[in-house]
């Protein structure tokens, strides 16, 4: 009998091993789909990936100067968070832009090997693919592994996140909301040490400082809400389930203010720091009917649909906060299961922030109403006015996946017409939120003088770069190996016009002006020339480097008159105007 008992249990062992392999591989299978999903959506950058980045012109080249930065710096004992590689002499303060320094390292290998936009293209994907990827896992505590997966492609692959992809990945790495959310659950649940689980979401919360703040800031705002309505939904409870959760919140500002406290302590009393509005307040806000109209970011959409986004306030990367078919299905979703806590808890909080999303005062078709609206406290607070309202719509869709997934595995528990009925509703959802198969990728361009010739540059060289106001100085200066110092750079810093970009001297207008505005005069007065010499010496400019652009031909022509002599002509279309003046030491 004894040698049947240990069969039997030799036997079920052993069905156990092969089922948790089995789930191992189906979770695997899960997280690589989502990756296939994430480059067959960004699939016109992936046959030149190097010659290409996913997205549009502007913002992209931020990052990808980052990602050549962040190695770079180390690699030659500069601090990374300051650096005087853009607006030399002076420099700038990494901390008060949005600077990718930790995704940067972590990507360093891939930078060195493939070069600064072949490692963008891929942490791209990687933020699209690993952000559905967290939220998979995360949710199957809630749900089936399909539901689950189903539900995290409406967090991972939001119409938000994939209109910020066009060139934002600091805040389409959301892999913070997710972890959080699933570590505090632990907390409330007793399934982990408190301490413990706050300690780890204090190591998130750092990495975060290092990805994104305005995600940190912005999660942490979701954090204290869903807290407070928690408290709400469960008054019985709070007395016994403060004591952890307030050891768990003590764990995470410990460990992170830790962590974070030289990055905090360089951007708050560091050299270079900014005061003043980063954003325009009440521009940037989710319109009353971005939930309902589809851009041309979705597959479904029309002419029509797209001309009213075209009237919503800032830009459509940030505004996009289309829900569809979607929101009828959330809504449903919450009166049905509304038994559930977790129901009540994420349909209650996706409808407070989605009411914070609006910003300070209601948009409507573009125009502002004046109609005050919870927000409008921001404005009243230190930094937070420099935040984006309508990206709080991101964690609206972290918990429209987690109902969606929800609302799945219930019906999949279920038998007959109920169950077709309620999964083709949700179907007919998700269907109007699969993004479009024209997704933008832009032709990086970049002159072949910056991959060869430039090494006739003296090291660390500070140079004014044309076209001024552009990111294309910056990817020129990462695809270079950082051969060169930038006068310029499309970040913020202080100017005597305030915290900006900074085209604060009348030179640096000049040549943005010739460079924008065609028949531009590229006549230079004797004063013009006396005061434009003294500021290059100044800054101890070696090099004016003018690089293709619509005003190329203008910017060299101004330049000969300033200098009094004709440009190196380089690879690539390149000019090169040497200034005479004794290069700057390399450093920073």
């Amino acid at each position: 009998m004894t040698a049947t008992l240990r069969r039997h249990s030799h036997v079920g062992g052993a069905a156990e091993s092969a089922a948790a392999a089995s789930r191992r591989r189906r979770t695997v299978i899960g997280l690589l789909a989502y990756v296939a999903l994430a480059v067959l959506l960004t699939h016109n950058a992936w046959g030149d990936p190097s010659g290409r980045w996913i997205g549009v012109e502007g913002d992209p080249g931020i990052f990808i100067w980052d990602l050549r930065w962040v190695p770079f710096a180390l690699g030659h004992g500069y601090d990374p968070l300051v650096t005087n590689y853009l607006h030399a002499p002076a420099g700038v303060n990494l901390m008060w832009n949005t600077s990718i320094l930790l995704p940067a390292l972590l990507m360093a290998p891939v930078t060195l090997a493939f070069g600064p936009v072949a490692s963008y293209n891929v942490l791209s994907v990687l933020a699209l693919a690993g952000s559905a990827g967290v939220a998979f896992l995360v949710f199957r505590r809630w749900a089936r592994p399909s539901a689950a997966w189903v539900g995290a492609l409406v967090y991972g692959f939001s119409p938000l996140i994939v209109s910020e992809t066009f060139g934002h990945p600091q805040v389409t790495i959301l892999l913070l909301p997710p972890l959080v959310l699933a570590l505090y659950h632990d907390v409330l649940r007793g399934r982990r040490s408190p301490v413990a689980a706050g300690a780890l979401a204090g190591v998130l919360v750092a990495a975060q400082l290092l990805t994104g703040e305005e995600l940190l800031a912005e999660t942490a705002l979701a954090g204290l809400l869903g807290l407070l309505w928690l408290a709400v939904l469960a008054r019985d409870q709070v007395r016994r389930r403060v004591e952890p959760m307030a050891r768990a919140l003590g764990a995470t500002m410990l460990v992170a203010l830790v962590l974070g406290g030289v990055p905090l302590a360089v951007q708050f009393f560091g050299p270079h720091q900014v005061h003043g509005p980063l954003q325009p307040f009440n521009v940037f806000v989710l319109d009353l009917e971005a939930p309902f109209v589809p851009t041309d970011a979705q597959w479904l959409h029309s002419s029509g649909s797209v001309a009213v986004a075209h009237h919503w306030t800032g830009f459509l990367t940030e505004a996009n906060g289309y829900l569809g078919l979607l929101l009828p299905v959330l809504i449903g979703i919450v009166i049905v299961l509304r038994r559930e806590p977790v129901v009540r808890w994420a349909g209650g909080l996706a409808a407070a922030l989605a009411l914070l999303a609006l910003g300070p005062s209601l948009h409507v078709d573009g125009r502002d109403t004046g109609l005050p609206l919870p927000w409008k406290l921001a404005q009243h607070v230190p930094l937070a006015k420099n935040a984006i309202p309508s990206r709080l719509m991101l964690l609206v869709y972290l918990l429209a996946g987690l109902l969606a997934a929800i609302a799945i595995d219930r019906l999949l528990g279920r038998r007959g017409a109920p169950r077709w009925l309620g999964l083709t509703a949700v179907g007919a959802a998700l269907v109007s939120l699969i993004p479009t198969p024209h997704y933008p990728a832009t032709p990086a361009g970049v002159p072949a003088y910056f991959h060869s010739a430039v090494s006739k540059l003296p090291p660390g060289i500070a140079a004014v770069v044309s076209p001024y106001v552009s990111t294309r100085p910056m990817v020129w200066q990462a695809e270079s190996g950082m051969r060169f110092r930038i006068t310029g750079g499309y970040l913020f810093t202080q100017t005597r016009f305030g915290a900006g970009l900074n085209v604060a001297d009348s030179f640096a207008m000049r040549l943005s002006y010739l460079d924008m505005r065609p028949g531009f005069s590229t006549a230079v007065s004797p004063a013009d020339r006396s005061y434009f010499l003294k500021l290059l010496r100044g800054h101890r400019v070696g090099v004016v480097i003018v690089g293709p652009s619509a005003g190329q031909r203008a910017v060299a022509a101004f330049m000969t008159n300033l200098l009094g002599r004709q440009p190196g002509r380089e690879p690539g279309g390149v000019l090169l105007f040497p200034t005479g003046v004794t290069p700057a030491r390399s450093g920073v």
